[in-house]
């Protein structure tokens, strides 16, 4: 659902005392932006937030945000 907030796990890093939050900003599903998809649908998604230039294969996005 746009507007939720994830944090971010990156492969081979100890939990951080100030993790990244990324926050969903867009989802396109076969080329329409829509608000959510179902959980058997994949889409391309938009983050938004610190270091999304790090995100690589393998990287976990964690919801709800752990406080």
């Amino acid at each position: 659902m746009l507007g939720m907030e994830f944090l971010v796990e990156f492969p081979g890093e100890e939990k951080m005392e100030n993790p990244t939050r990324l926050r969903l900003e867009k989802i396109e599903w076969y080329g329409k932006s829509v608000e959510q998809l179902d959980t058997v649908h994949s889409g391309k998604v938009t983050l938004l937030g610190d270091s999304t230039e790090l995100l690589t294969p393998g990287s976990v996005l964690r919801h709800p945000p752990l406080p």
